[in-house]
């Protein structure tokens, strides 16, 4: 490692070891304690190895290259800014949209691929740059802290379990390299067990642990969990190992569980966790069901990413009639419950200017091919003026009043969610 003067740090790590008391009650556990990664500068466990990985090689490299899912990329992009350096990240076209986000706010030259197999061929094109793989030693020593500090803030008392996600390999991997490491030199006597968790689907490290379906067919399609969408893990084998080492195990939890656990983290912990994030939590369900994991034993779950970072799988768990009553501050959520398209693209035509009657009758004919009578419109236009969605400013033309219709703050909030949800 360089010297300390070239630490490019941004106080990644020392994140919260928080004992669940709601939570555990519900899963009927008696010790169970999250690690909250999500409090890292980028909102994941991933900063603590590019914090390394940056800090040994921006002397020696200028431009950084790599392939991300999702977390890397932007954890990349914010410490290579920190760096002065640059930074290009190949994405494939799912990605989560505030990690993207992540990654052109800090400047970085995104590229935009097919899939992660495609970011990864091209992030290898390159030469004469360091092209970070989540298999690089200096990154797995600064991810295998999370280890030492789940001791250390356990008064070196190791859990029973320690639960992580698997998408690579590299964080169980890492974890059980850290926990040896106390063991060889005296700090701890007993090791935990580790349990690796995917998602069925992509889940090839837990086909391989149990030897099953080896090449059978993954089925990314609609996988929530995006960051952990890797079909060929660069460290499945470490990571298998640690797993048998530690004397645990490896299990696949369905995806459609993710939102209903994510709702549960946040509405009884306070912690908001992305989908790769909140899986050890879902796991839990099942190794408690199948007595894998016992109510009286200690269990250290992993959350690895913020959710605050995915927001369109967010706006998919909120209630619509919570988005409504809250964010839109409408009152009769009843009825606006039952807006239908022709409502809103009412709302659409009248959010470009205010329109009366009979000019907003023209542009739905030649915007949307829609035909409607003047008295339909005018009760569409008095229920949404009802709802609060719309407003009217009567004037006078030409000696004649007319009622010109507008969007209020209510209703552009309420077409903002709208898009987000098409």
């Amino acid at each position: 490692m360089d010297k300390g003067d070239n630490i490019i740090t941004m106080g990644e790590g020392y994140t919260p070891l928080v004992q669940s008391q709601r939570l555990a009650q519900k899963l009927g556990l008696r010790r169970l304690y999250m690690k909250d990664e999500t409090q890292n500068p980028t909102g994941s466990f991933v900063d603590r190895g590019i914090s390394v990985d940056i800090s040994k090689f921006s002397k020696r490299y200028r431009h950084f290259i790599c392939a991300t899912l999702g977390d890397t990329g932007a954890s990349l992009s914010a410490y290579a800014a920190r760096a002065g350096v640059k930074s290009t990240i190949y994405v494939p076209e799912q990605i989560d949209t505030g990690k993207l986000y992540q990654m052109l706010l800090c400047g970085s030259d995104v590229k935009i691929v097919r899939d992660y197999e495609h970011a990864l061929m091209h992030a290898e094109s390159h030469k004469d740059v360091r092209i970070f793989r989540e298999n690089s030693p200096y990154y797995l020593e600064g991810i295998k802290t999370i280890a030492f500090e789940i001791l250390e803030q356990l008064g070196w008392e190791p859990p029973d379990f320690i639960l992580a996600p698997m998408g690579t390999g590299g964080l169980v991997t890492a974890i059980w390299k850290g926990i040896l490491e106390l063991e060889t030199i005296g700090i701890i006597e007993d090791t935990p067990s580790i349990i690796g968790v995917q998602v069925k689907g992509i889940d090839t490290i837990v086909r391989e642990f149990y030897g099953y379906n080896k090449n059978g067919p993954l089925e990314p399609s609609g996988i929530l969990a995006r960051d952990l969408n890797v079909a060929n893990p660069i460290l499945s084998k470490h990571a298998i190992k640690a797993i048998k080492e530690s004397g645990g195990t490896a299990v696949s939890i369905q995806n459609d569980k993710i939102p209903r656990y994510i709702r549960l983290l946040s509405t009884l912990e306070g912690i908001i966790a992305d989908p790769a994030g909140v899986i050890p939590i879902v796991a839990l369900e099942e190794l408690v069901a199948s007595y894998t994991v016992l109510p009286s034993e200690s269990i250290v779950a992993i959350i690895t990413g913020s959710g605050l970072k995915a927001p369109e799988i967010l706006y998919n768990i909120v209630p619509m009639t919570d988005l409504l009553e809250r964010i839109v501050g409408v009152s009769d959520i009843a009825r606006v419950r039952r807006i239908g398209d022709t409502k809103f693209l009412i709302m659409r035509i009248l959010s470009e200017k205010p329109m009366h009657g009979y000019e907003l009758r023209k542009q739905l004919q030649k915007k949307y091919g829609l035909s409607l009578t003047t008295a339909t419109i005018y009760q569409h236009l008095h229920e949404l003026t009802t709802y609060g969605l719309i407003s009217k400013l009567t004037k006078k033309v030409k000696g004649r009043v007319r009622h010109y219709y507008f969007v209020t703050e209510a209703g552009s909030r309420l077409l903002n969610i709208h898009k987000q949800k098409d």
